[in-house]
């Protein structure tokens, strides 16, 4: 058997809580840096399995990246100055280091191999091969369901015009990098917006890049030097998230969560939890790049809704969490459209419905959502399997904080490593 954590129940949460470092920005705050001209910092960089993934894939395409006190720097060698590698540059479980640097490697004049671990080779890349050929990108999957390893050849480039036939931040993002090797001008049409970090970055750092609605131009110049930069990366609201449920549903809590991104393209969690009778105040401290913010969470009895379909690109990490809500909210709690939880590192729709029957717990799954009516009380002990997913057993650990006279024990919870080592620390200090 796998080692397992028990998770006792909470009386109150109160004080103060710092989230980690935004672990989207991190990844692109390395891939500017390191394709940049000269020396860039990176403070707060997230050092999570997932983002010293991207670190340590850089460095082995020739880019010098190093720790100095607490920040990391890097040392930019331009759009053209990647070397090649004869090994395989491993993503492990990071499907975003491995799309996004799909992008960028195809402008590259070395062949590339990109590979991850059995969660990441699970996970579909059609999604990001179909776009990176139609923009002439010699770049296909070693395997017959399209699925990682990818082999990337020297190729020239043009631009498309593409619509997104889903919303993905990671599909986006590597077409704007791919694009930076064309000298014209590409056009990503999203039918719902996505995360727009990268966007974000590429005009703070001077790129031809224009957002109108949900059209996105950007014209290329292989001859623009990147300047090098200071990137401070705010708090990541997904991983605050966690902590804005457990506060919510404990009796008696009260939160304050500083400098935690408040770009209204990752906060959907937020609306949805205030639609349900949510008690929380937000303060704003700074509106340039990318908005940060404080936010007071207080103990709130809440109720189901109807979760409109538009906000679920602006939370899909957060989703399994509003199943936790449901079950204490009153009423009953319905999404739908949210079928891309099927293709997470697990199929997390379905590891919902197993875990939640594991404790008596009654939820709907439908192919692309589910219905929780609430509340409800855990039924009995038992030992909940995170199916080697972080964001499971993150969800599961906030689940079993809330009941008490049940032993919840969570297996596979090392997988948190992925994207917050410390996540278990926390919940027993906070």
């Amino acid at each position: 058997m796998n080692k397992t954590i028990e998770i006792k129940k909470k009386d109150s949460i109160l004080g103060t809580y710092n989230p980690p470092p935004d672990k989207s920005i991190s990844h692109r705050s390395i891939i500017f840096a390191a394709i940049g001209r000269g020396s860039s910092k990176i403070h707060n960089l997230l050092e999570a399995d997932d983002c010293l993934k991207t670190v340590n894939a850089f460095k082995q395409i020739g880019i010098k990246i190093n720790k100095v006190n607490r920040h990391y720097e890097v040392k930019g060698k331009g759009l053209f100055g990647l070397k090649p590698t004869n090994g395989v540059i491993d993503c492990g479980n990071s499907g975003t280091t491995l799309r996004l640097l799909s992008g960028l490697l195809s402008g590259q004049k070395n062949k590339y191999i990109l590979d991850g671990d059995s969660s990441l080779q699970k996970r579909p890349m059609k999604r990001i091969i179909s776009p990176l050929t139609m923009m002439g990108a010699n770049i296909k999957s070693l395997r017959s369901n399209k699925r990682c390893p990818v082999l990337i050849k020297p190729a020239k480039l043009n631009s498309i015009t593409y619509r997104m036939p889903i919303a993905s931040a990671q599909v986006k993002s590597a077409l704007l990098l791919a694009n930076m090797y064309t000298d014209s001008t590409v056009k990503i049409i999203e039918k719902k917006p996505s995360r727009d970090h990268t966007e974000k970055i590429m005009k703070k750092l001077g790129f031809d890049i224009k957002i109108d609605n949900k059209i996105i131009k950007y014209k290329s110049n292989s001859s623009f030097l990147i300047p090098s930069s200071i990137y401070n990366i705010p708090g990541d609201f997904s991983q605050a998230a966690y902590f804005i449920t457990l506060a919510l549903l404990t009796e008696g809590s009260k939160l304050y969560i500083k400098n935690v991104n408040l770009n209204p393209t990752r906060t959907g969690f937020l609306q949805v939890v205030k639609e349900m009778g949510a008690n929380i105040e937000t303060v704003e401290i700074d509106k340039k790049g990318e908005p940060t913010g404080d936010l007071l969470v207080s103990y709130s009895k809440l109720h189901g809704i109807k979760i409109n379909e538009k906000l679920i690109p602006l939370m899909i990490d957060e989703i399994p969490l509003i199943a936790v809500l449901a079950i204490k909210a009153k009423g009953i709690t319905e999404i739908k459209s949210a079928q891309e939880l099927r293709y997470k590192e697990s199929d997390r729709l379905q590891v919902l419905k197993d875990n939640f029957n594991k404790l008596g717990l009654k939820i709907d799954i439908y192919s692309d959502g589910f219905k929780v009516k609430g509340p409800q009380k855990v039924k009995k002990s038992n030992i909940l399997d995170s199916n080697n997913d972080h964001r499971m057993a993150m969800t599961f650990s906030i689940l079993a904080s809330l009941f008490k006279n049940k032993k919840i024990y969570i297996s596979n919870y090392k997988s948190v490593n992925i994207s917050y080592p410390q996540f278990f620390n926390v919940l027993k200090e906070i």
